[in-house]
């Protein structure tokens, strides 16, 4: 029985009130230590209460997934901070009956700066501010040479393949590419479904945009991405399992001009005999394509890979797959200065990443010299750029 009250807290009172204007959330729950001096059973009790405050608002704000996932930095970079966003605590009747001493804490926690240490870590995104896509979304019809896209002046009804409608088509593509994003939380700035085409600078309406004038449009209508897509139909085939259409969608951060998602997808039909595709068939297709993309979107925003960095990081000479696996799992735990790690290419004596990051190149090599699982006169620069680091292992030395 006291081995059991050691280690759970008794909670006789619970009092909980959010004030929404000053975002200050109160807390008094009562709990209990075997502790058999009583200045070190005061400082277990307020400790535990923290803590378990602490992690149940944590949990709210993040989610159970990346709580389980970065569990060192909630104890590293949170709860050993709590002073920054506990702004008053008092202990009230302390008591020994039992064998056991009991404890009445009440704490106040200030939400917002809770959620600023959480941003500053890594662990919390923004939410306030959305997805919001302009979608740059082209239908081409291969075999006929005709093509559509919304923004350009020739955006006309043009026919396509046999009983489609390019036009119409590249409504239903819009649909549903919104449809799937929206499940992920982002808006799909309806280009086609509202003709946005009038709203376009005169100097902007052509068929081919620059990264940088796609940015300008974006920013037009509010946008803190753009996506750029192609719907291709290659027409009637020749060959049975011949490539029928494709569909390629990225999607580019405004701020960074960096791709954060991307896909690219083939569509096979094994009737050779096919004069044209079903639309059923292609909205399937590329609901499909999307949900993949949905995926990559996500995982971006979870991580706010949004605002980071992009530089190419390769380890060079002779390390082991054992060393690799050890320093890409050192850098992927590190949330605050890495977002996401890509494996990019493997080659004989250099494996190369792509890493999305806050901070820079230097501070990744600084990291690595502080936390690697390798020795350190292993390790060191052979180049580095503002996007660029190749670390090398040097053989040891003779002794």
């Amino acid at each position: 029985m006291r081995l059991f009250l050691l280690i759970t807290l008794i909670f006789s009172f619970i009092s909980v009130e959010l004030t929404h204007a000053q975002s200050y959330l109160e807390v008094e729950r009562t709990g209990v230590s075997e502790e058999a001096n009583a200045s070190r059973a005061k400082k277990e009790i307020l400790d535990t209460v923290i803590r378990e405050v602490s992690e149940e608002q944590i949990l709210k704000l993040v989610g159970e997934k990346s709580f389980n996932s970065n569990r060192t930095v909630v104890e590293n970079e949170i709860l050993n901070k709590s002073g920054k966003y506990i702004v008053f605590f008092k202990t009230k009747d302390f008591r020994y009956q039992q064998g056991v001493y009991s404890q009445s804490v009440y704490l106040k926690l200030d939400m917002k700066s809770l959620q600023s240490v959480l941003l500053k870590s890594g662990l919390l995104y923004d939410q306030k501010e959305k997805p919001v896509i302009l979608p740059f979304l082209k239908v081409a019809d291969r075999s006929r040479s005709k093509s559509f896209a919304w923004w350009t002046t020739e955006a006309t009804q043009k026919k396509g393949l046999e009983k489609l409608d390019l036009s119409s088509l590249a409504k239903s593509f819009e649909k549903v590419v919104s449809k799937e994003l929206k499940e992920a939380g982002a808006y799909l700035v309806p280009a086609l479904q509202s003709e946005y085409v009038n709203l376009v600078p005169e100097k902007l309406r052509k068929n081919r945009l620059s990264a940088r004038e796609k940015v300008e449009l974006a920013k037009i209508f509010d946008g803190n991405l753009y996506m750029v897509g192609e719907l291709n139909l290659m027409g009637a085939g020749r060959l049975i399992e011949e490539t029928k259409m494709t569909v390629y969608l990225s999607l580019v951060s405004i701020e960074n001009e960096k791709v954060i998602a991307e896909l690219s997808r083939k569509f096979k039909s094994n009737d050779s005999g096919s004069t044209h595709l079903e639309k059923s068939e292609i909205e399937k297709f590329v609901s499909e394509a999307v949900k993949d993309l949905k995926a990559q979107l996500e995982q971006a925003w979870q991580k706010g890979a949004f605002g980071s960095k992009s530089i190419r990081l390769a380890f060079k000479g002779n390390f082991s797959y054992k060393e690799i696996e050890k320093l890409k799992e050192l850098l992927s735990g590190n949330v605050r200065l890495v977002k996401t790690l890509r494996e990019r290419l493997f080659e004989p004596g250099k494996v190369s990443f792509e890493v999305d990051m806050n901070g820079t190149a230097q501070d990744i090599f600084e990291f690595l010299k502080e936390r690697s699982p390798l020795e350190l006169h292993e390790l060191k620069v052979s180049e580095l750029s503002i996007d660029s680091l190749v670390i090398e292992k040097t053989p040891k030395p003779n002794l």
